[in-house]
C-alpha cells in the first residue's frame, strides 16, 4: 500500500514538486518561530529573581556625559539624594542601581579564567527595594565600608560556573594573568542571589553580579538610576515625586516610570519579533492549506473515471476517501522529513549561538510545526476526498 502511494505521487512529481517546496518552506519558518515560542514559555516560568509590583524607576541626569568622574560635590549630593527620597511618607525604601530591570544597557565582563558574567552596581538597600531571592549568605551592609576588598553578590548560574558544587562565599575571583600585569581588584563573594534578570521574563540564562556601590565614597561611581518601593496603592504621585527630586537637585533632571509600565514595553519590545514571525508562518501555512486542497481537488476532477471503475469493481466509498488522504499524507512527509533534515543539523552542529534555546525547544518546535502542517493536510483533505468517495461508477462510462 505506501509503495502503491509512494509511486502515486511519483507519477505526478512535477505538479506535487511545488507543493513539496511549499511544505517544507512552511514546515522550516514555523518550527523556527514555534522554536523561540517554547523557549520564551520556559523563560516566562522562571523566577526573575526580584519583585517589579509597586517599584518605580527614576533616571538621573546629572549633565555630564561620561560617569568616570565624578565631583565630590556630585557623590555628597546623590547620597544626600537618597536619604531625603527616603523620607518621603510614599516611599518605603529607596536604592541605587546602575541597570534598572526593564531597562536597556548592560555591563558585560569577561578575564582569563573566568567565566563572562554581566555586572550591575547597587547600593546597599537595592535588596529591600526588589525584594531579591538570596539563597545564600548575605547582602550588603554597612559593615562592608571597613573592608578592604570589594564585596559582591553572584547569581547562582555564576557561582557553578565559576566555583564550580561548592560554596562560594568568602572565595576570591582569581583571575590568571600574564607576568608584569597590574595586580587585579580583590572581589569576593558575600552572597548568592538565585536569579537576577534584568531584562525580563523572556531573558535567558545569564551569569550575574551585583557590585556594592559605597554611597558617599568619592572612588565609588554612584549610580545613574534610583529605584523606590511604593506603598502599595500609590497613584498619581509621578508629578509631585519629579517637583520634590526637582527642588532637592534643581541643575539634574529627571525621568520616572513604574516598572510595570517599563516591564509592559519590554515585553512587547522582545515579542514583536515573534508575533511577525507567527504571521509569515501561518500565511505560508494557509498557502500550503490552499495547495493541498487544489492538487487534491484537481487529482479528484481528472481521476474520475479511474475512482468510478475502482467503485464498479467494488472499492467502497471508505477506501477510496483513505486512499486519497492517505496520498496527502505521503506527500507532506516528503516536505516535513526534508525540512527535519535541515533542523536536525542545528543540535548536531553544536552552535554556541543556539545553546541558550536549551535541549528541548528545538525538538518541540520540530515536532509541533509537524503536528500542525499534518492537521492542516488533514483538513484539506476532507471536502475533496468526501467528493471522491461519492463518485458513482457510471460516472466512469461517461468519461470513457
Amino acid at each position: 500500500m505506501i509503495r502503491h502511494l509512494i509511486r502515486m505521487v511519483w507519477n505526478r512529481k512535477r505538479t506535487n514538486a511545488l507543493i513539496i517546496f511549499e511544505i517544507f518552506a512552511a514546515f522550516l519558518v514555523l518550527a523556527v518561530t514555534l522554536t523561540f515560542a517554547f523557549y520564551f514559555a520556559q523563560s516566562y516560568r522562571r523566577p526573575l529573581g526580584y519583585e517589579w509590583k509597586d517599584v518605580w524607576r527614576v533616571s538621573i541626569d546629572i549633565g555630564q556625559a561620561s560617569d568616570d568622574t565624578w565631583s565630590e560635590e556630585t557623590v555628597n549630593r546623590f547620597a544626600q539624594l537618597l536619604v531625603e527620597v527616603k523620607r518621603m511618607p510614599e516611599v518605603e525604601s529607596v536604592a541605587g542601581i546602575q541597570y534598572p530591570p526593564y531597562t536597556e544597557g548592560s555591563s558585560s565582563w569577561s578575564a582569563p579564567g573566568q567565566p563572562e558574567f554581566h555586572r550591575n552596581e547597587v547600593t546597599d538597600d537595592v535588596f529591600e527595594v526588589l525584594q531579591i531571592d538570596l539563597v545564600e549568605g548575605r547582602a550588603f551592609n554597612a559593615t562592608d565600608d571597613a573592608l578592604a576588598w570589594t564585596p559582591v553578590i553572584i547569581d547562582r548560574d555564576m557561582a557553578k560556573a565559576a566555583f564550580g558544587s561548592g560554596s562560594p562565599i568568602g572565595k576570591r575571583f582569581d583571575p590568571t594573568r600574564p607576568p608584569g600585569a597590574p595586580e587585579p581588584e580583590d572581589i569576593r563573594v558575600v552572597g548568592v542571589v538565585s536569579d537576577f534578570r534584568k531584562d525580563g521574563e523572556l531573558e535567558g540564562p545569564r551569569n550575574y553580579m551585583l557590585r556594592r556601590v559605597k554611597v558617599g565614597d568619592i572612588e565609588s561611581r554612584p549610580p545613574r538610576h534610583l529605584v523606590l518601593r511604593m506603598a502599595q496603592g500609590t497613584r498619581n504621585f509621578e508629578p509631585e515625586l519629579s517637583r520634590r527630586l526637582a527642588a532637592l537637585a534643581p541643575e539634574w533632571s529627571f525621568t520616572i516610570q513604574p516598572l510595570e509600565r517599563a516591564r509592559d514595553a519590554s515585553l512587547r519590545l522582545q515579542l514583536a519579533p515573534l508575533l511577525v514571525a507567527l504571521v509569515i508562518a501561518g500565511f505560508l501555512v494557509l498557502m500550503v492549506g490552499l495547495g493541498l486542497t487544489g492538487i487534491l481537488w484537481q487529482s479528484v476532477t481528472r481521476r474520475t473515471s479511474e475512482i468510478g471503475l475502482r467503485r464498479a469493481v467494488g472499492a467502497s466509498a471508505g477506501s477510496i476517501h483513505t486512499q486519497l488522504v492517505l496520498e496527502m499524507v505521503v506527500l507532506v512527509t516528503i516536505g516535513i522529513v526534508l525540512g527535519v533534515l535541515v533542523v536536525a543539523q542545528l543540535p548536531l552542529l553544536g552552535s554556541r549561538e543556539l545553546a541558550f534555546l536549551g535541549p528541548a525547544a528545538i525538538p518541540l518546535g520540530a515536532l509541533s510545526s509537524a503536528a500542525v502542517i499534518y492537521v492542516i493536510a488533514a483538513l484539506c483533505a476532507i471536502y475533496p476526498s468526501i467528493l471522491a468517495s461519492r463518485i458513482r461508477p457510471a460516472e466512469a462510462l461517461h468519461y470513457e
